[in-house]
């Protein structure tokens, strides 16, 4: 997919009252599983961790071909739906774009795709998820050029 694709999934989002978002996201959090790595994949970078701003563990593995990146994920099952909507939303998206364009995403589209009130209840796990994907492109990239 790509950030054109990205886009259009907000301007969907935007489309939608309070109650369609809300069923919207919860559908994409029951499919975040189909995003995480296979077995018999190999990644170039893996990172698995819990911070603060989540419930649970988050992994991110990232595969560096041909100046496009592939990305899967795992995210615990303490994670707020928000965070692996948007964890969904990222991965699915981002996969097959270049570093500098994962890099140079603004987070502007999070409110337009979560909408102002979850933004209000959530923030943290709002922007969290790609507060992740671009740390962990800015550590496959450190990882390639040491």
């Amino acid at each position: 997919m790509s950030l054109e694709t990205l886009e259009a999934k907000v301007q969907d989002f935007e489309a939608m009252d309070t109650s369609a978002r809300i069923q919207a996201l919860i559908g994409l959090a029951q499919n975040v599983t189909d995003l995480e790595p296979q077995h018999n994949e190999t990644w170039d970078f893996t990172e698995i961790r819990q911070d603060q701003e989540c419930l649970d563990e988050m992994g991110l593995y990232l595969r560096h071909n041909k100046d496009r990146l592939h990305l899967a994920a795992v995210v615990g099952n303490e994670a707020t739906t928000l965070t692996k909507a948007l964890t969904a939303v990222l991965v699915e998206h981002l996969r097959g774009e270049t570093p500098t364009r994962i890099l140079e995403l603004r987070d502007s589209f999070v409110p337009r795709l979560v909408g102002e009130s979850l933004l209000r209840q959530r923030r943290n796990a709002a922007y969290y998820p790609l507060r992740r994907v671009q740390d962990a492109v800015r550590h496959l990239l450190e990882q390639q050029v040491a």
